[in-house]
């Protein structure tokens, strides 16, 4: 007769919250406001070593991912999303400024994809343009 081991309890692991560190942070606003990522971590105080990849050194932190998850929920309390950019693109594609209409113009050109350098930040696919610093690159 063969003596079978206890079932294994398993125990789950305590996820613990992880704070963003100052230049997490401050790379992160530089880019919400649409600089690139190389140069958001070079003006946050990173290396020239780490910024060459931003991606494996920053974004896909946890600190940094907490950073997104932070500016989605604030984006959902403000009643931002997809729809809402879309039909501020669209009005200002009609705007009477020429120069306007170029600046949202340029803008949706980045958002689909359709110029070397795209602002904002993607989130779940959605593409989030600089909130933070307003919907277009004309201040």
């Amino acid at each position: 007769m063969q003596i079978k081991p206890p079932n294994k309890v398993k125990v789950p692991k305590k996820e613990y919250k992880v704070k963003p560190t100052k230049r997490q942070k401050e790379a992160f606003k530089f880019i919400a406001s649409g600089m690139n990522k190389r140069r958001a971590m070079l003006k946050a105080g990173y290396s020239e070593k780490s910024a060459v990849n931003a991606k494996q050194n920053i974004m896909e932190t946890r600190g940094y991912q907490e950073l997104i998850k932070e500016y989605r929920d604030q984006l959902k309390k403000q009643g931002v999303n997809s729809e809402v950019l879309a039909q501020v693109q669209a009005k200002g594609l009609d705007d009477i400024d020429p120069k306007v209409r170029l600046d949202y113009l340029r803008e949706n050109k980045k958002d689909l994809g359709l110029s070397q350098e795209t602002k904002g930040i993607n989130i779940h696919g959605e593409k989030v343009i600089a909130i933070l610093g307003g919907m277009t690159s004309k201040q």
